[in-house]
Formats: structure tokens, sequence, C-alpha cells
């Protein structure tokens, strides 16, 4: 199993895939793992998907949520495979056919017999008739499958599908490391020997994000740069969460939108500072991280490395303080009016810069 372990930009983490897509001659899964949160589900539905579009195979995207067996298994490709947007609409409609009239030969004997009849033979040949080599299989929330599931039916059906069917799999989960590695299944562990042969860590850009989420609806300004603010605002802040981005984003766009932001009598430096840090307080609070005042006392030694972050939280903290609007947008009943915006970014600019 090799391991790549480099820091790879979305083109070249699709470049890999790519390549996976090639090789005819081999027969192995992938793996993709990052952070919760860091939008590998983003990058597979938006990204991913797009680039196949253009090219020989279709993206089947089977989320693992709370999956226990690999009958469970067959009905989710089974599903994802109806709802796929394919020109050939009649073997939707055999899908649908064939399905419903599987679940209805079940429901029918449960209701007359009070017994259950085990089809996972009627719809594991159903996924087998329905995918084709064109189908690119991604089994998405791994970690996230039921906590009493068959793993070995589970992962050998996975393995059925790479080695009896050749098609091409990639398994997307949360990334192991640190403590996790001891809550990490054994079955995981084991499975990657025989079944994964790659595994490439999704790390996204915390730039590249920004611009995507971020910065699109950003009204333009004459002699200040917004995006530059922004991204500053997004590297003090240390977020490569999609998720939290997404949550900050109304709110971010609002700020950005804010006439303040755009009066000439301000000096730009000093806009750009406060637009710099309402990006930085918005996400920090977005990622549950907003500034409190540190519990422990300051150390006598004032050069120590614990003293030196004491001074550095207290000081983050009452900048927060200063610009409290920010924390109140995100209470659950804290609805802030544009003039609530206004005034909070022309007072934070009053009193800090």
């Amino acid at each position: 199993m090799e391991t790549c372990r480099s820091k790879e930009p979305a083109d070249q983490l699709i470049g890999h895939i790519d390549s996976y897509l090639k090789d005819k001659d081999n027969q192995y899964a992938i793996a993709l793992e990052g952070d919760w949160g860091s939008g590998k589900t983003r990058f597979i539905e938006e990204k991913l998907a797009k680039h196949l579009e253009e090219g020989e195979y279709d993206l089947v995207r089977v989320s693992m949520f709370g999956i226990a067996t690999a009958e469970d298994l067959y009905e989710r490709i089974v599903m994802a495979l109806v709802h796929l947007s394919d020109k050939d609409m009649r073997s939707q409609a055999a899908a649908k056919t064939i399905g419903g009239a599987l679940n209805g030969i079940s429901g029918a004997l449960i209701k007359r017999t009070g017994l259950s009849v085990n089809l996972s033979v009627g719809i594991q040949s159903v996924a087998c008739l329905m995918l084709r080599k064109k189908h690119f299989l991604v089994f998405d929330d791994v970690e996230r499958r039921s906590k009493d599931s068959d793993d070995l039916a589970l992962f050998g059906t996975m393995n059925d599908l790479v080695e009896r069917l050749g098609l091409k799999v990639m398994l997307v989960s949360n990334a192991w490391g640190g403590s996790d590695v001891q809550s990490m299944r054994e079955f995981d562990r084991d499975v990657r020997e025989k079944l994964i042969w790659k595994v490439y860590p999704f790390r996204p850009c915390p730039s590249a994000l920004a611009e995507e989420i971020l910065m699109g609806d950003c009204r333009p300004s004459e002699d200040l740069d917004i995006h530059g603010a922004i991204l500053a605002g997004v590297e003090a802040s240390g977020c490569v969460n999609a998720r939290a981005m997404i949550r900050a984003h109304e709110l971010i766009g609002r700020i950005c939108s804010l006439e303040a932001v755009q009066d000439t009598g301000i000096a730009p430096q000093n806009r750009f500072n406060a637009l710099r840090d309402a990006v930085h307080f918005a996400l920090l609070t977005s990622m549950g991280s907003a500034p409190s005042m540190p519990q422990n006392g300051r150390r006598e030694n004032l050069l120590s490395p614990e003293a030196l972050e004491y001074d550095r939280s207290v000081s983050l903290y009452e900048q927060y303080s200063d610009f409290s609007v920010i924390g109140k947008a995100f209470e659950p009943s804290g609805e802030v009016t544009k003039d609530d915006l206004e005034q909070g970014f022309k007072a934070y600019i009053g009193k800090r810069w």
C-alpha cells in the first residue's frame, strides 16, 4: 500500500484520480482522507464530478452513513444509479421497476406470512445489471457506517466490485491521526492491505477555499483590496474548514457590502485592517473557537512562552469584544441589522485603527 503524503492542490489530486482511472492493468481501490468539514464531499460533487463529465466516467457517489449490511450497500448503489443524470432513461425506468417489484414482493410476503425474506441476492443482481465500466464508485462517509455493521460483508462487496466487475472505486473518510488511530476499527486497518493501494490526503488550500466560498458576491471597491483583506482574515484564523466558511459566508458578505467599507473618508488601510479582523473573528466564531479570556493567570516570567501566549489571548479577546456585533450575529436569536454592522464597523475602526 502506497500512502501519498505530499500536499496536493485540487487539480493535482484530480490528476492522481485520472491516472487511477486510466490504469486498466491493475485492479485496486484508492482512498481519500481529510479532516472533518474540510470539504471532501464538496470537492467530489462540484469539482471531481464536473471534471469527469468531460471524460468517459460517470461519478456515482454513495453515502455509507448508517449502512450495516451488504444489502444496504447494494440498495444505496441502485438508488444512486437511478438518480444519476444518465441519457439512458430506459435503464432508470427498468431499475425502478425491478426495485419496486422486489420491495413489493418482500412486503407482501411479510404481510401474509409474517416472515421476512432475504432479498440481498435480488438487489445485488439489480446493481450488477445496472453497473457499467464507465461508473466510478465513490463510497463517502465510510467512517460513519453503522457501529454494528458487518464489515467483512461490506468490504467484501467492495472487493468484489473491484476484482470481479473490474470497477474503479474510491473510499472517502475522515483522516485518521493522533488519538483517532486508537478508535480506528481493526477492519479499517486490515482492509487497506488488500483493497486499497493508494491513500491521498485531502488538504484544501485556505486561499482557494476562500476564493470559492467567500469572495463570489463581494462588492468591488476603488481604493480597497477587499479580496486581500478577506485572505488576510482567513490566514489569521487558520481556517481550512469549508463548513465553517459556508456558515460565515452570509455575514462576511454583508460586512463587505457596508457603506463604511466603501467610505473614502476613512483611510483605506484602516478599513482594510477592520475588514481583515471582521473576517478573522467571524471564522473563529463559526469554527466554535471564539476568543475568550484565558482562565490561567499570567506567569511571573514575562518572556516565557506561557506568558506570551497569555498576553496574545487577552489581546485577541479584547479586540473581539470591541467588535461584539460579530459574536451576536452567530447567536441563536442574534439578528443584527445593517445599521448594527455599520455602527460596529465604524466603532471598531475608531477604537482600534
